[in-house]
Parts: C-alpha cells; sequence; structure tokens
C-alpha cells in the first residue's frame, strides 16, 4: 500500500513539473504576441479574464479589433490544486491504528479458552499420622490428561515501567474407575476392585508484577516476580457391597498449595498490530512447613484487530512440587501431610480488551 502511495506521489511531482514548464512557455509566447500587438497598435487594454480557450474580441486603442484568448490562469490553478491533492493523499501517513502501542495499555482484560495437558501425583496423609499412596491420578484414578478450561486476566499499568497482572486459570476434573489396587487417601482406605467417583481441582491463581529495565516504543525487558496459589481439591466416592447391603464411603482432601518464582520477561512490537511476550520463571523456597519448587515459562503472541480488541495465542509450561510436612497442632494430635507434583502444559486463545 506505500509503495502504491509512494508511486502515486511521484506521478504527481512530474505532473507538477511539467504543468509548470508548459504553463510558464505558454505564458511567454502570450507575453511576446502582446508586445508585437502594443508596439503595432501603440496600446492595448487589459485582457479580459474567462475561461481558458474562450476567444474574446478586445478593442484597442486605435480602434482596431482583435481576437485573443484570455490567460490561462485558471486552468494552471485547477491543476495544480489537482495535483496538490494526488501529493496530500498519496503521501504515506501513519493511521489512526497504526499509532496506538498497546506496550503501554494503561489496563487489559483478556478471556482465554486453555487447552490444558495435565499430570499429577499426590499424596495425601492420614491424621493419624499414617502415609497416604502414592497416586498417579491419571493411571490410578482415571483422570484424563487433557482438558478445555477458562482462563481470565487482568493487568494494569500505574507506570511507564510497572505492571500488575491478576488471573485465575480454572482446571478441574472428574472421572470414574474400578481400582486395580488398593489405595489410601487420608484417613480412608479404597480396597481394589471398587468402582470410585474421583473428583480432582487444581485451580491456580496467580498475580505477576514487572519491572522493565528497558522500556522503549518497541521493546520492554525486565524482571518478574509470580505469586500464587493451586487450590488442590481431591474428593473420592465408592459404593462396596457388605452382604446384601450397599455401603458408600468418601475420601479427600482440600489444601492451598503456595507458590512463587523469580524470573526474565520481554515484551516486543513486532508490528503495527503484531507483539510478543516470552516470560520464564524459577523459584524453590522453604516456609514453615512447605516446600515448594516452581518452574514455569510461557510465549504470548497478540494481533490487534482494532485499537479496541485484540485476539491473543500463547503456550505455556508449569511445573510444580510441593511438600508440606506434618506437625502437631496445638497437642491435638498430627496435621495431615501431603505431598504433590504437578505438570501443566497449556495452548491458549483468547480475545485481549484495552480499557
Amino acid at each position: 500500500m506505500r509503495s502504491q502511495k509512494s508511486v502515486i506521489s511521484w506521478f504527481g511531482l512530474v505532473s507538477l513539473h511539467n504543468l509548470a514548464t508548459v504553463q510558464g512557455n505558454r505564458a511567454a509566447d502570450r507575453r511576446g504576441t502582446l508586445h508585437a500587438v502594443r508596439a503595432k497598435h501603440s496600446s492595448i487594454g487589459d485582457l479580459p479574464r474567462g475561461w481558458p480557450g474562450d476567444r474574446q474580441t478586445v478593442r484597442c486603442q486605435n480602434g482596431e479589433e482583435m481576437d485573443v484568448k484570455p490567460r490561462g490562469w485558471m486552468k494552471a490553478g485547477v491543476s495544480l490544486l489537482a495535483c496538490a491533492l494526488a501529493l496530500g493523499f498519496g503521501a504515506p501517513h501513519a493511521s489512526a491504528e497504526e499509532s496506538v502501542n498497546h506496550l503501554y495499555d494503561r489496563f487489559q482484560v483478556s478471556a482465554s479458552g486453555s487447552l490444558l495437558w495435565l499430570g499429577s501425583d499426590i499424596r495425601i496423609d492420614g491424621k493419624n499420622g499414617s502415609f497416604g499412596t502414592d497416586l498417579d491420578v491419571e493411571d490410578d484414578l482415571g483422570m484424563p490428561d487433557t482438558k478445555l478450561q477458562p482462563r481470565f486476566s487482568f493487568r494494569w499499568k500505574p507506570g511507564r515501567k510497572h505492571q500488575l497482572e491478576l488471573g485465575y486459570q480454572f482446571a478441574r476434573r472428574s472421572a470414574s474407575k474400578v481400582l486395580e489396587r488398593t489405595i489410601a487417601i487420608g484417613d480412608t482406605t479404597f480396597d481394589a476392585g471398587v468402582q470410585v467417583n474421583t473428583s480432582f481441582g487444581t485451580d491456580n491463581a496467580f498475580l505477576t508484577y514487572r519491572y522493565a529495565f528497558v522500556a522503549d516504543e518497541r521493546k520492554q525487558l525486565g524482571v518478574g516476580l509470580g505469586l500464587g496459589a493451586f487450590f488442590f481439591d481431591v474428593g473420592v466416592d465408592a459404593l462396596a457391597g457388605v452382604g446384601s447391603q450397599t455401603v458408600s464411603y468418601t475420601g479427600g482432601r482440600s489444601f492451598v498449595g503456595p507458590t512463587a518464582a523469580l524470573g526474565l520477561f520481554g515484551r516486543f512490537r513486532t508490528g503495527d498490530r503484531w507483539y510478543l511476550e516470552p516470560d520464564v520463571r524459577y523459584l524453590q523456597v522453604s516456609v514453615d512447613r512447605v516446600t515448594g519448587k516452581v518452574v514455569e515459562g510461557s510465549l504470548l503472541a497478540q494481533y490487534y484487530l482494532s485499537p479496541k480488541v485484540g485476539i491473543e495465542g500463547g503456550i505455556g509450561i508449569k511445573a510444580v512440587e510441593i511438600d508440606v510436612d506434618p506437625e502437631t497442632d496445638g497437642g491435638f494430635g498430627p496435621s495431615i501431610g501431603a505431598r504433590v507434583k504437578y505438570s501443566e502444559s497449556q495452548f491458549r486463545l483468547g480475545v485481549v480488551v484495552p480499557l
């Protein structure tokens, strides 16, 4: 599009040059003719002004009449205006959409659908101090390893180099399976051969702060600190036959696994409407009786259909390992311990709206 505009502008300039040359030559010819007429007839009045090409009759001071063409000032003016318009409309210029730089939007809201690939190993100990069974929830409980779930996020940029992002990723699964081995979840034991219905939630809330050491019109480079929490919720229901009766029993636990990670990020404006955002973080820390290790990375691409709405697609990976050690709680017996290894890979596609 810009090359076409440049060609139009070049032709406008050439036309303007040629037009000025032709009009100058014609004006010189007219001046020479009038000088000759004045020399012959001693004096001539002002030529009438009119549309070029309309011959008019003028009377010289000696009484002789002659036909002349009015000066072509209007024709030249119209041609010059046409060339000026061609130059004005043909010149490359930044449109309103191209001038919006979404690296520095004050607020952004996004909603996405995330296709998750999940892998989970979990152990929930009993309150009596007994260890639970190390479970692969996909193999032992029949959980699907892929799931389409919603994701929401909100970004706020309080300054040119600062950004806060708050978000929530849903991750909830359920399954039904006949147990192939005896397992213990908390204080409940489920025998092999029992049909169990299991629900397993691993929702993740996250808050990320980013500070850019480099912040210009095309890129941002800096550090990011991510804080979050996984809401682990395991529930297992089973039916067992005792004689002629059927007995239902349930086991499971819910607990929160805090996470934190520190790393680097970049945001790049690769085109008028295209943006790329790589992000990588890692941290291993122990707080009280909780030990956590987090590795996470992502690559996000955004394309803005207009200054008010865009689409985004991204890939990401997250690996979390959390150990919760049991401890005595005020003399009322040991609290439960747990161990979780959780991995999540995702591809997401959604909509982003600057506010």
